[in-house]
């Protein structure tokens, strides 16, 4: 699977997500790689803390949860899209 090899596959319901994608890659005749899909929360927490953090759930807290799989991961990445910014920020002055 060239489109996920050497990346992170994160989500809030990693459990989940990790039983469809091996129905789903097998489905298609596809063998299913050796990938994790790791927890969010987990994954957030080792890569930002403090302020940055602070963001990152505040964003999502502001915005209601989607039932459908594109807007949540929409508003998962929005979050992350935050305490990166605030990072940069940080990091400049």
């Amino acid at each position: 699977m060239p489109k996920i090899e050497g990346f992170i596959l994160v989500s809030d319901a990693p459990r989940l997500e990790h039983h469809w994608l091996r129905r789903l890659l097998v489905a298609a005749g596809w063998a299913f790689p050796a990938v994790t899909v790791e927890d969010y929360d987990a994954v957030s927490f080792a890569h930002f803390d403090g302020l940055a953090l602070d963001f990152l759930y505040e964003k999502l807290e502001r915005m209601g949860v989607p039932h459908r799989a594109g807007p949540d991961s929409a508003r998962l990445a929005s979050g992350w899209l935050k305490a990166l910014q605030v990072c940069e920020q940080q990091k400049s002055g």
